[in-house]
């Protein structure tokens, strides 16, 4: 098991990151609320329900469990991140119209931006890191570059 976590490291990271946020969400009461009428403030008003902080705690549990134990089977590597993606865009789309919604003056749009990298980072891991791994001249190396003697 030790392995394993030290091999998807990133993929426990972000579920204690899931469920840090589940915990925050659980402390702060309403954080989504901007107080307008609009059918979208009226959808992102319900991102605070509990229904987010289970969705949170279950995909960072998903994804610790994929860390602990490498799971390779039913495409599980590719539905994890899919769900992490996800969650992490939802959250985001949520903080983001909260600082739009809300005076300049607000500290939740340092939070949209913050969160904003995070979500372009995960982006780019899902569909830059892939297409690398996967080129051709790749596929002959095992275990790293060999050296002359």
């Amino acid at each position: 098991m030790l392995y394993n976590y030290f091999k998807n490291h990133f993929w426990f990271e972000t579920g204690l990151e899931f469920v840090g946020q589940a915990i925050v969400f659980v402390y702060m009461q309403n954080e989504f609320d901007t107080g307008g009428f609009d059918p979208f403030s009226h959808i992102v008003r319900h991102f605070g329900d509990p229904w987010m902080t289970i969705l949170l705690s279950s995909v960072g549990a998903i994804c610790i469990g994929f860390a602990i134990w490498d799971v390779h089977w039913l495409r599980a590597r590719e539905v994890m991140a899919g769900l992490a993606q996800f969650v992490a865009t939802l959250i985001f789309v949520g903080f983001l119209w909260h600082a739009i919604s809300m005076p300049i003056k607000s500290p939740d749009a340092l939070t949209a931006t913050l969160y904003s990298f995070i979500v372009v980072f995960r982006i780019g891991n899902n569909l830059v890191k892939p297409s690398i791994l996967f080129r051709s001249d790749l596929k002959g190396l095992k275990g790293g570059v060999k050296r002359d003697k």
